[in-house]
């Protein structure tokens, strides 16, 4: 199907059409959502009618496409946004993507407010279509939407919400990620146990403390040490579900040298504590 030209006045369209289906996931069906300032996110099954231009919106989009193609804007032409490509949209730039043939076309798509320093959660640069693998944040965007209709249970709600953020900014990373930080986590996850402080941390990556918390804050908006403890929590998390450790040796696992702590710790990130994490998720 053929695209007209781009021009520079281009006007806000904001269509879904009567023929596209779409699983919506938002804030108030989810709370934790707002915890990575996620405005909304879903899988759409699009059709012709399907289209949307942004001029200058206050919102970073992440769209990646598993089914099907459309068209993007990118670099001043329509371009193919086919499976297997992810379509990168900072804040403040004119964006735009449209269903173009009568197949379906499926893409799922995570949107995150503006940053309070008033900078993009993607990138300084103009939007791109980037190759990826779309299968991770389909299948966390659909496992969340399931389990928001089926059930609702807290500490899966949060598994799901933390796996749709990771992938979403796994997407972003080539553009916006400093490699010093990958290493950072990987070492950190390499040994939990050790008590970590943040100028560790930021001796680690070369960098100084103030320049790892922006960072950190700009990539995750959590600091370096809520980052750590992530970390610590999702390894308690397989050690409960899959070891007989008892839970203290769980927390000194982790890093944790009092139990009271690491309870405290671990039921404000998951919801529950992690007795009854164990009880309800153990894997026999």
């Amino acid at each position: 199907m053929a695209i007209g030209p781009i021009h520079k006045h281009l006007s806000e369209i904001h269509k879904i059409g009567s023929r596209t289906y779409q699983q919506l996931i938002a804030p108030k069906s989810c709370a934790l959502l707002e915890r990575h300032g996620i405005l909304g996110a879903g899988l759409s099954f699009a059709k012709p009618g399907f289209e949307w231009v942004r001029l200058a919106p206050a919102m970073d989009v992440v769209m990646v496409c598993f089914e099907g193609a459309g068209s993007a804007l990118c670099e001043g032409a329509w371009k193919r946004f086919g499976y297997g490509s992810a379509y990168l949209m900072p804040a403040r730039q004119l964006h735009a993507y449209q269903a173009v043939t009568q197949k379906t076309w499926g893409v799922a798509w995570v949107i995150y407010a503006p940053r309070r320093d008033g900078r993009s959660t993607l990138s300084d640069g103009p939007p791109a279509l980037i190759e990826c693998d779309p299968r991770p944040l389909r299948d966390s965007l659909g496992g969340l939407y399931r389990e928001i209709t089926a059930g609702a249970d807290a500490p899966l709600l949060h598994h799901w919400v933390e796996l749709v953020h990771r992938y979403a900014m796994l997407l972003a990373a080539p553009a916006n990620l400093d490699g010093r930080m990958w290493r950072l986590w990987q070492a950190l996850d390499a040994d939990l146990a050790r008590p970590w402080t943040l100028a560790e941390m930021a001796r680690l990556c070369a960098m100084s403390p103030e320049t790892l918390r922006r960072l950190c804050h700009r990539q995750y908006r959590r600091s370096p040490v809520e980052q750590l403890t992530l970390l610590r929590m999702q390894r308690a998390n397989a050690l409960l579900v899959t070891t007989d450790a008892k839970i203290e040796a769980v927390a000194n696992a982790v890093g944790y040298g009092n139990l009271f702590t690491f309870s405290a710790a671990f039921k404000r990130v998951t919801g529950t504590p992690p007795s009854q994490f164990r009880k309800l998720h153990r894997l026999s």
